[in-house]
């Protein structure tokens, strides 16, 4: 899979991380155009049947099927001309999905450029002009970890990382729906020593009522014995919270001499549908959303997306990072906007977390055996997909997304 965040990778040349980003592009643009109209029709056939202008026409078509990518560099699109390809490709037959697949590759790219401070509109020259990529990683790194910084401050709480998974597998009561693990770990959750408790994780499952710390009480959420030893009912205080629970953490104790991580662990028996759904917008579902709400400053985030095999999927998920809606917005996930801030995607033969960064992988891996478990499932039966980022603004919110199967 492509990396996106060069910023967090400077060790490999900016320039050729632009030419995979484009690659990416051009591949996902191949796949829409080909059920448009075939290369052997040909850019002015490409053209008639999008009603779009012939420059345009040709643009798309390099775009879709030329091997040279410096050509294809040199005849981009700009950024205010995608919204007429699509709508081009969606008159001209192409799929609502499908033009979704490429809406999020370019949205992918503009944002490479963005967040990497190139210049869109001399991209060319400036691959060829190696100064321009001098200290731009380092920079854009820099600047993240300044806003990380002045938000824990400001905020008075943070989280040295969040890690993250849903696992998901047909529902047993309900087998045209999926039923879910959450699994979740908090590692290094930090408050400022004047604040009063405050709140780090509120429940996924709206059914369980638990208030309790208790690991052996039924119904709940937090997994002592793969958490911190010792804490107590002091540290960390379970509330009813909006048909929820949510769990705060009160200031360190003096006796506290290095940072806590807690591990949270829920089985919802039945979420979204396994097939797509027709009806009105209300009742329209044509897309399966994982979301991952980022609101407490945090320097990494892990957030894995497990699906067991068996489940049917009509394509590749894809992974974002939202904008997250105003309080006054009730609106669904799709209308927010994607945030632009750099992260990485991968597909993972194992959900071993990285090395490098010094998270709790041997509780992480029992904590999704357990989840596993919860779903009467192995962990060797799901497929992994992992987003990572580091620094990321408060109050976003990571996505995972796949496309519903259609109806048996």
């Amino acid at each position: 899979m492509t990396e996106f965040s060069t910023p967090d990778n400077p060790d490999k040349p900016l320039r050729e991380s632009l030419l995979t980003e484009l690659e990416t592009l051009q591949s996902v643009c191949r796949d829409v155009v080909s059920t448009v109209s075939p290369r052997s029709l040909g850019a002015r056939e490409l053209a008639r049947r999008l009603a779009v202008n012939k420059t345009m026409g040709w643009r798309l078509f390099l775009l879709a099927y030329e091997s040279d990518l410096m050509k294809v560099l040199r005849n981009l699109p700009g950024r205010t001309s995608w919204s007429r390809v699509l709508g081009g490709l969606q008159a001209g037959g192409a799929g609502e999905i499908t033009c979704r697949r490429l809406e999020v590759a370019i949205e992918d790219f503009e944002r490479f450029v963005a967040e990497a401070g190139l210049p869109r509109q001399s991209l060319v020259s400036w691959v060829g002009n190696p100064v321009k990529e001098l200290n731009v990683a380092n920079e854009a790194l820099r600047l993240r970890r300044l806003a990380f910084e002045s938000e824990r401050i400001t905020d008075g709480r943070s989280l040295r990382a969040r890690i993250g998974a849903y696992l998901l597998t047909r529902s047993p009561s309900r087998p045209d729906h999926a039923a879910m693990a959450a699994a979740t770990i908090l590692d290094g959750p930090m408050i400022a020593p004047d604040q009063s408790p405050r709140a780090f994780y509120v429940t996924v499952n709206s059914l369980a009522k638990t208030t309790s710390i208790d690991q052996d009480e039924p119904g709940s959420a937090f997994v002592k014995d793969l958490s911190t030893p010792g804490i107590t009912r002091d540290e960390l205080q379970a509330a009813p919270h909006r048909g929820r629970t949510r769990f705060d953490l009160a200031p360190a104790s003096a006796l506290r001499l290095s940072p806590l991580h807690l591990a949270f662990l829920e089985r919802i028996e039945f979420t979204g549908p396994l097939h797509r759904t027709r009806g009105g917008d209300a009742s329209k579902e044509e897309t399966a959303d994982m979301c991952m709400p980022l609101d407490v400053p945090t320097e990494r985030v892990v957030f894995d997306l497990l699906l067991h095999r068996d489940l049917p999927i009509a394509g590749e998920p894809i992974s974002t990072v939202l904008m997250d809606r105003p309080p006054q917005d009730h609106g669904p996930v799709k209308s927010m906007r994607t945030a632009r801030t750099p992260f990485k995607r991968a597909t993972l033969p194992s959900p071993d977390l990285p090395e490098d960064w010094n998270l709790p992988n041997r509780d992480y891996l029992a904590l999704l055996d357990r989840a596993a478990g919860l779903l009467s499932t192995r962990l060797s039966d799901f497929t992994i997909r992992r987003l990572t980022m580091t620094y990321p603004p408060i109050r976003v919110m990571a996505l995972h997304r796949w496309p519903l199967a259609e109806p048996n």
